[in-house]
């Protein structure tokens, strides 16, 4: 899908990495923190 929106639109692949950071990083501190909840019980 990247390589699709780089050619149509003409985006460097290095900022749609830098805007899907806050995702990235949000996403991988919600799973950790599930993985330590569960971890508990």
């Amino acid at each position: 899908m990247n390589i699709s929106i780089q050619g149509k639109y003409g985006i460097d692949g290095m900022q749609i990495m830098r805007w899907n950071m806050p995702y990235m990083l949000g996403m991988s501190a919600l799973v950790m923190l599930t993985l330590f909840v569960f971890e508990r019980m």
